[in-house]
């Protein structure tokens, strides 16, 4: 774990509260929301997850958010992805938001897990998925398009 703690703004912080008390998880009863920072912007892009009778259907709260920003922004590199859940200690995203995350992330972008009022867990990408499903082929395809992008 990152021994240095990742530091996230109060209102942020609350920001996500909000949506932790949005998110829609009548099966599982466990809501989650999430917080995306991309790399060069200063909006946080937020979501809650949300469930689905037919499982496959639901979103997870890290991929509403991730969406969301990509929707406005373009594909953009993530700084950070911060969730909220019912865990005491703080939990990591699923191994598909990983999945999703690894698409934007660099081994700096910054996983964190915050209860009501502060960040309780803080890890790097490369912390958590050290050897995530990437090559240099797919960091030379990914590196060639974020250049090519153009306002």
């Amino acid at each position: 774990m990152t021994m240095e703690k990742f530091k996230l703004p109060q209102d942020v912080i609350r920001e996500i509260g909000k949506y932790y008390n949005r998110a829609y998880a009548p099966y599982s009863k466990f809501p989650v929301a999430a917080a995306v920072k991309f790399k060069g912007h200063d909006e946080y892009f937020f979501g809650f997850n949300i469930e689905n009778s037919a499982y496959p259907s639901c979103m997870c709260a890290e991929r509403v958010a991730i969406y969301s920003g990509i929707a406005k922004l373009g594909p953009q590199v993530i700084e950070s992805v911060t969730i909220r859940t019912n865990s005491k200690t703080g939990d990591t995203p699923c191994g598909g938001c990983l999945q999703v995350i690894s698409e934007f992330a660099d081994p700096d972008t910054q996983l964190s897990s915050v209860n009501e009022s502060e960040v309780i867990r803080s890890q790097k990408f490369s912390e958590v998925i050290p050897m995530d499903f990437d090559s240099e082929f797919f960091n030379k395809m990914r590196k060639e398009y974020f250049e090519g992008i153009k306002d």
